[in-house]
């Protein structure tokens, strides 16, 4: 009996199936959201605190947090397009789902330590964690949905607004014990939401399982003796991450650069592989993927802008005494998580109302999102000019910054992944999925790349001579996302074509 026990978990817990789509996927929805909240809370705390914990705490210079944040972003988006090869092809979307929040538990006892060694292992540990977990999320959530399934977009934007729930309670924490200068019990709460996660990932197992996927179709023609042996496999090919990832930040120049190259190559071959598709139609689609691509990548230059040189900047060149209260650089960002948290369920409201008399297609949310983020930093740098005596930025520009940056996040960011499950064919979604999030790290590497630029003449932290280099990046960057916003709107008939759009 005990024998039958045993072999009945070992077969749920590490066996594939061949389940079926549920018709009410109600409960499945809930467990995702609520772990999708508490796995975003630890990235969160570490997302809008590393550049100060390694500046203030480790003592590195701003130009070597810099280029480690924007190494941080983007191993993190490319480590996804790795979840996106794994995902249900080497082990189940839970399983690596699983392993990463552990990844992530053991990273923090390392960040504890301050010693650079220590700090490279631990970060590399949270990169594969976090890198993994995300694809992997957005998977289960898009296998609940059928290709043609338009709940699927309110899914999504509904999970984007409880991710941004967890990304609310991480920058208060954040920010109340940054002020401290308590960067370890940052670290302790991180382990504890963990923990909180792989609770609801284990009560939740049978609820995120996967529904179309090769290892299921491997268990199906070779039995789940060979899906055992590929999860082996696959479980050792992970943790061979970890030392490449602690080179690689070790090398954090040269690595930005090969992020830079490994992006250009994959939407190279993404670009052949969409001419080798037999069906005109998902050749037609993989081409308007491709295009969305580079016209997002300049959205999310922008957007990777805040754990770096945007974050430096609130930090000493704004004015954060509002009505005698110091604000902390993370609780500014919590303009941007309120926004998505109350936007996410009234953007569905809107899409519907404003589609039932005008179809507000999929291109033109492109457009209208790179154009909201760049008019955002147009208007942080007209802030600089009017900057007080001492050089500090009245509050309220920074303030509009995040709101225009957040109206745009709503139109690109959960749209983004859920245009995956529309365009991408069935065997390519995992790939095309990770593909997707390396674009936000190649964004990473040109944010940091950027934020130096800012900083490359600056001596000191005196805003009256930081402000010009600031003034001059944020301008910059923000008049060439319009522009790209003005492309992507003459383009939009042909992007309408390619999607199969009216």
């Amino acid at each position: 009996m005990v024998r039958h026990d045993v072999t009945l978990i070992f077969n749920n817990y590490f066996m594939s199936s061949t389940p079926q789509r549920p018709q009410n996927i109600s409960k499945n929805l809930t467990a995702i959201y609520a772990i999708q909240t508490t796995s975003i809370l630890a990235f969160a705390i570490l997302f809008s605190t590393l550049v100060l914990y390694m500046t203030q705490k480790m003592g590195l210079s701003a130009k070597f947090a810099n280029a480690i944040m924007g190494g941080f972003v983007a191993f993190r988006y490319g480590l996804h397009l790795l979840g996106g090869y794994f995902s249900g092809r080497w082990l189940s979307n839970r399983k690596i789902f699983s392993i990463g929040v552990l990844l992530q538990i053991l990273a923090c006892f390392f960040l504890m330590d301050t010693s650079l060694n220590h700090f490279y292992l631990g970060l590399s540990c949270f990169l594969l964690g976090v890198g993994l977990n995300m694809t992997c999320i957005n998977m289960i959530l898009t296998q609940l949905f059928d290709a043609k399934d338009k709940r699927r977009e309110s899914a999504f934007l509904i999970n984007y607004s409880f991710m941004n729930i967890g990304f609310l309670l991480g920058y208060s924490l954040a920010g109340y014990f940054q002020l401290k200068q308590d960067f370890l019990s940052l670290f302790w709460i991180c382990i504890t939401a963990n923990l909180v996660t792989l609770f609801l990932t284990f009560c939740s197992w049978s609820l995120i399982k996967d529904y179309s996927t090769q290892l299921i179709e491997i268990a199906k023609t070779h039995g789940k003796k060979k899906v055992f042996t590929r999860s082996i496999i696959g479980l050792v090919l992970i943790m061979a991450m970890i030392p490449v990832l602690n080179i690689l930040l070790q090398h954090i120049q040269q690595s930005n650069a090969f992020v830079l190259i490994i992006s250009g190559v994959v939407f190279a071959l993404l670009f052949i592989l969409s001419f080798s598709q037999r069906n005109k139609s998902a050749r037609d689609k993989m081409l308007a993927y491709i295009i969305f691509a580079i016209g997002a990548l300049a959205f999310w230059t922008l957007y990777d802008l805040v754990p770096m040189g945007l974050t430096l900047f609130a930090q000493y060149n704004v004015d954060r005494v509002v009505m005698g209260i110091e604000i902390a650089p993370q609780w500014i960002q919590e303009v941007n998580s309120i926004i998505i948290i109350l936007g996410g369920p009234l953007s569905i409201i809107a899409l519907k109302a404003i589609r039932k008399r005008y179809y507000f297609s999929l291109p033109q949310q492109f457009a209208l999102a790179i154009f909201l983020i760049g008019s955002g930093y147009l208007l942080l740098n007209l802030g600089i000019h009017f900057a007080n005596a001492q050089g500090y930025v009245d509050f309220i520009w920074i303030v509009l910054c995040y709101v225009f940056q957040s109206f745009g996040e709503l139109m690109i960011g959960p749209i983004g992944y859920a245009m995956i499950g529309q365009l991408a064919p069935e065997k390519l979604q995992g790939i095309m999925m990770g593909s997707w999030m390396m674009v936000v790290g190649a964004g990473g590497v040109l944010a940091s790349y950027s934020s130096n630029s800012a900083i490359s003449s600056m001596h000191g932290t005196n805003p009256l001579t930081t402000n010009p280099g600031y003034g001059h990046v944020f301008g910059s960057l923000g008049l060439l996302a319009v522009i790209v916003s003005l492309v992507m709107a003459l383009l939009m008939p042909k992007l309408k074509h390619l999607i199969h759009e009216k």
